[in-house]
């Protein structure tokens, strides 16, 4: 797959970047079932770091990276909040983006009135525990 991308002038994150309109392109066989998940390990593989402290203390040091992949050494909880049962104006700006579909969903998505957390706590001796949310907002 090839994609047109411009580096994005709105988040100084190194790794935040725009997709073109209509700048996606299948490339004939780096897909396919013989090695698609080896393609796609290239891809992702590269982004593994150590653990989620190891992740900050790079990131505080020199700004990069903001995006990683971490196993974490234990789960601790799942926790579920209440939350607002409606879209936010910014929310439903992106929800009714129309870029990627042939004709708009005949339904609007309803939003979960719920926030998903997950408590976890990374390999380091020292990690104090970390809290990330599920979804995005």
């Amino acid at each position: 797959m090839d994609l047109s991308l411009t580096k994005a002038t709105d988040d100084s994150r190194v790794e935040s970047y725009h997709l073109k309109r209509d700048g996606i392109a299948i490339v004939s066989g780096i897909l396919s079932r013989s090695n698609g998940w080896r393609a796609r390990k290239d891809v992702v593989l590269p982004l593994r770091a150590h653990c989620l402290c190891c992740l900050t203390r790079q990131r505080d040091a020199h700004q990069h990276p903001t995006l990683g992949i971490i196993r974490p050494a234990s789960i601790v909880r799942l926790r579920i909040a209440p939350d607002t049962p409606e879209w936010t104006d910014s929310q439903l700006a992106m929800l009714r983006q129309q870029d990627f579909f042939a004709e708009a969903p005949q339904q609007e998505l309803e939003k979960i009135p719920f926030k998903f957390y997950y408590e976890f706590r990374c390999p380091e001796a020292d990690c104090k525990g970390h809290v990330h949310g599920l979804g995005d907002g």
